[in-house]
């Protein structure tokens, strides 16, 4: 186990790219533009972003856009008109206007960006629910579509795409302590046996264990590993 998942951790740590839904899109630089491509929800994706802002977003059964960023400072919302850093942009799709409003790059290490529509609403917070069918649908009861960007996505896509990647390393340390205790357990299950035993009883060495005994190191044996895989994939898909 520990070696098994010691490559595992290696391989999806070294997986750098844009994260997208969930998932780890790896970019590629061509002439003009980049491509960052992998799997969303088991579908194929490429995200092409180009020199000129456009950024198209390509599924296997799926085109979204190409959309057109551009900066304009009337886009702005009066109410934040004076905020420090804050920038007017518009995306249109195709022809329609997709998005309008102003944003904030909150942080220069971890990117995080906020968006205010020209109705000064904040655009970040968006409030889904599942229906009875199972479907997840908007506020406004239309069906959401999972694989549709939004403007958060493209605008971090053209001005500063974080790059990051899967996997926590503390999870490694986690489930590595224990199956190492598990081990440990296993091959010096009787020794640990009567070091218990010499505070309760004497001629520790005569003593033997119980059924009970032998069924609880069993139990043991068995949860301890499959708590140690738990903690191995929760770190793995972080």
């Amino acid at each position: 186990m520990v070696l098994a998942f010691t490559v595992a951790y290696f391989v999806v740590t070294s997986r750098v790219g844009y994260k997208f839904k969930g998932s780890i899109l790896l970019p590629e630089k061509q002439e003009k533009a980049t491509v960052y491509s992998g799997k969303v929800y088991g579908h194929n994706i490429d995200i092409t972003v180009t020199e000129d802002k456009t950024v198209t977003f390509e599924y296997e059964e799926k085109t979204y856009g190409p959309y057109i960023v551009g900066e304009d400072i009337t886009a702005i919302p009066e109410d934040e008109i004076h905020t420090t850093g804050i920038k007017g942009v518009e995306i249109l799709d195709k022809d329609k206007m997709f998005f309008r409003g102003g944003f904030i790059k909150l942080n220069m290490e971890d990117i995080n960006i906020l968006l205010y529509s020209e109705d000064e609403s904040w655009d970040n917070v968006m409030v889904h629910f599942i229906g009875s069918d199972g479907v997840e649908y908007n506020t406004d009861g239309s069906p959401v579509d999972v694989f549709a960007p939004s403007a958060e996505n493209i605008v971090e896509l053209v001005y500063s795409p974080q790059m990051t990647y899967k996997g926590d390393w503390l999870g490694w340390f986690g489930g590595t302590l224990l199956a190492v205790l598990t081990a440990m357990e296993i091959l010096f299950a009787d020794e640990i046996f009567r070091w218990n035993m010499q505070f309760l009883i004497r001629n520790v060495n005569k003593a033997e264990p119980s059924d009970w005994e032998i069924f609880s190191r069993y139990v043991s044996w068995t949860v301890m590993p499959l708590a140690a895989l738990y903690i191995y994939f929760t770190g793995l898909t972080v």
